[in-house]
């Protein structure tokens, strides 16, 4: 089995599966949740029961969504809950009822629905011809058109629909209770019987549902397996999976963003191609843009930066590949720079940022100078991203 999540590998002489860069929940039709956490830590001798591995990897998870763009993971907290001790498939849970209870404090939306029933008094408009097929000699009875105020609209019905998959699914007795609580109360909502004409069908601009968007997303994920990565295989499963390269991106843009030194910082910024093409009687144009993850300036310095999801112990685990992207960065950027004299910038610095993870927490030598140039002090700097758990002294970069 060699797909793009999981990968053969062997472990202690046995055959095993190793996950590759995605962590997070995957959940197979017979109900069994597979859970997904970032290797980072190690049991410590006489470390504290509640500081295991999985609980360090889970705070860590939790601390790096909340990073993210997403409305989804701002708020990722629940009064007298200890989220790093549960499994991410009930953390995820819990916020999705965090959003349902918010949709119900500020009010379960209602729509005025056009109805057609048999009724003993006058309501609406009565249907003629429909009255006189149906109640020929029911004196009693009038057929009648008529609006109705009622929650059964496409946004309630998949949020009530997922409720109910997850009290079929869900293991927690605590998380149960709260389900149900939230299920009763879109009592008067039907299930939807089609969960993408539903889903088509809601206010996703509208001011007025605005406080909907978070619920329907996690709505989504539950019902038709909507996860946050692009899947690929033939076997059908739900799942809620993050790339942690991306992941890892993220968290480290959004904690340069909050340093005071730095400054003009943007994210993914297209400014130089690797290669340009020549055509005779047009002009050149460039081919393979170079995208850095971060570009910024740190008093006089051009800060070039590269954030990768890998577990370095030593110099040899460093990527060759790697390098060689620096080195076009740093080429291209101190060429521009050169040519354009631009005196804001004395220098051009390239940094590679690498997680801190237990197997190197007690060197020294965390951030290390490497030079493309003999004779230039301007190099790429690999430098271990100082420990994610603590962002003190991951600031000072």
């Amino acid at each position: 089995m060699d797909t793009w999540l999981l990968k053969p590998c062997s472990s202690n002489g046995k055959q095993a599966l190793k996950a590759t860069q995605y962590i997070g929940i995957i959940q197979f039709d017979d109900g069994v949740v597979l859970e997904i956490l970032p290797k980072l830590f190690k049991t410590k001798p006489g470390s504290l029961q509640e500081q295991t591995p999985e609980k360090r990897a889970r705070e860590l998870v939790l601390k790096m969504l909340r990073s993210l763009k997403s409305a989804n993971f701002k708020n990722i907290h629940c009064a007298g809950l200890d989220f790093a001790k549960m499994h991410l498939l009930d953390i995820f849970i819990w916020m999705f009822l965090d959003e349902v209870d918010s949709i119900v404090k500020q009010g379960i939306k209602h729509k005025y629905i056009q109805r057609q029933d048999n009724l003993s008094f006058f309501k609406g408009k009565l249907l003629v011809g429909q009255n006189i097929a149906k109640n020929y000699g029911l004196m009693h009875k009038n057929y009648m058109q008529y609006d109705d105020y009622l929650p059964n609209i496409p946004e309630n019905r998949l949020i009530k629909s997922a409720l109910g998959y997850l009290l079929k699914t869900c293991k927690s007795s605590r998380l149960l209770q709260e389900i149900r609580k939230s299920y009763f109360i879109f009592d008067e909502v039907s299930n939807s019987l089609n969960i993408q004409q539903d889903y088509t069908q809601c206010n996703k601009n509208s001011r007025i549902f605005s406080h909907y968007q978070n619920a329907l997303e996690w709505a989504m994920m539950f019902l038709a397996g909507k996860s946050f990565t692009t899947q690929v295989g033939s076997h059908s499963v739900k799942s809620l999976l993050f790339d942690m390269n991306k992941l890892f991106e993220g968290y480290v843009s959004h904690h340069v963003q909050n340093v005071s030194d730095y400054t003009d910082i943007y994210t993914q910024k297209h400014d130089h191609y690797l290669v340009y093409v020549s055509d005779e009687g047009s002009n050149n144009y460039g081919r393979m843009k170079l995208i850095p993850d971060l570009k910024f300036m740190h008093a006089s310095k051009l800060i070039i930066a590269d954030t990768k999801w890998k577990m370095i112990q030593k110099d040899n685990d460093l990527s060759q590949a790697d390098f060689y992207q620096m080195f076009a960065y740093y080429s291209k950027y101190k060429e521009h720079n050169d040519k354009e004299h631009n005196e804001n910038v004395e220098k051009v610095e390239i940094w590679l940022i690498y997680p801190k993870h237990d197997e190197i927490n007690n060197r020294c030598d965390i951030t290390r100078q490497y030079l493309f140039d003999n004779n230039k002090q301007a190099g790429a700097q690999a430098k271990q991203g100082n420990r994610i758990l603590n962002l003190h002294k991951f600031v000072d970069l």
